[in-house]
């Protein structure tokens, strides 16, 4: 079967006794959402499972036949070291997951870190560990396709990376978005996100995506493949002139933050560790 249909998963939480079920109905793919292995950390992120939680999430898996597993985590975490870091990607390698993602702690509006921000290391000590860390996973066997993804030969995520391709998706329950392309043009969905109101009207707020957001969404996903894009799809997505990138690509050449060959895009290592200040160039 080459159809992908993968469930996230939190250690520690009831739905790993269901695993053998998932299963059956159809998934084969899981992400588990490590993060750390550090029990203060956890503790200080608001997880509510412990590091033993993750190995035992992940022999869980195995034993019901998943041969297509992820495993999230963080770096960057309140008062975390760039040996804690490293650490962390030790014992996620030990547990010979398919695919790793290894991302940066965001602070999201609406909180508690955000109301009361935790002191995490600063951009050069996060910028160090993210080097290590990806020279690791390397050195693994672990293939960077993405800005915060790696994975063994054949793994890489199609769910994700239908989204760094600007894809269409559905989006189906409370709270949830999607992108439908229609007659050359396309449109953001979203339900809302009270389960009561969505089993009351579960249609679909709809807005339009104008040109100009069009090629800033596209360059904000397609830039976080390390193997960049072609031209050809950027006309295919946004249905505009490949022309209308050349002063984007003229600004980011000139920051030495992309590199052209041929018909493709690609983000140079600088332009990937840099890819907000990137996309602001469009």
């Amino acid at each position: 079967m080459n159809t992908e249909i993968t469930i996230e998963a939190n250690p520690g939480s009831s739905e790993f006794s269901n695993f053998r079920d998932y299963k059956i109905l159809g998934v084969n793919r899981l992400s588990i959402g490590a993060q750390t292995f550090d029990e203060r950390a956890l503790e200080k992120i608001g997880r509510i499972h412990n590091s033993s939680d993750i190995k035992n999430a992940v022999d869980l898996a195995r034993r019901a036949c998943f041969e297509n597993i992820n495993i999230d985590v963080m770096y960057g975490l309140p008062d975390q070291t760039a040996s804690e870091a490293i650490d962390d990607l030790d014992k996620v390698i030990a547990l010979d997951p398919e695919h790793i993602s290894w991302y940066e702690l965001t602070i999201e509006p609406n909180t508690r870190f955000f109301k009361n921000p935790p002191k995490v290391p600063s951009d050069i000590k996060k910028e160090r560990m993210f080097e290590a860390g990806t020279e690791k996973l390397l050195a693994a066997g672990y293939a960077q396709y993405e800005i915060s993804a790696y994975a063994k030969e054949g793994k890489q995520s199609k769910h994700n990376t239908n989204y760094w391709e600007f894809g269409d998706y559905l989006g189906i329950g409370a709270g949830a978005h999607g992108k439908l392309t229609k007659a050359n043009e396309v449109k953001r969905t979203k339900k809302t996100r009270n389960p009561r109101d969505y089993l009351k009207n579960r249609q679909s707020r709809v807005r339009k995506v104008n040109s100009e957001e069009l090629m800033t969404e596209f360059l904000m996903n397609a830039l976080r493949l390390t193997s960049g894009f072609d031209l050809s799809l950027f006309e295919q997505r946004c249905h505009q002139s490949r022309s209308h990138l050349e002063p984007f690509m003229l600004r980011a050449l000139d920051k030495k933050f992309i590199n052209v060959e041929k018909d493709r895009i690609i983000p140079t290592k600088k332009g990937s560790l840099f890819l907000n200040e990137l996309v602001l160039l469009a």
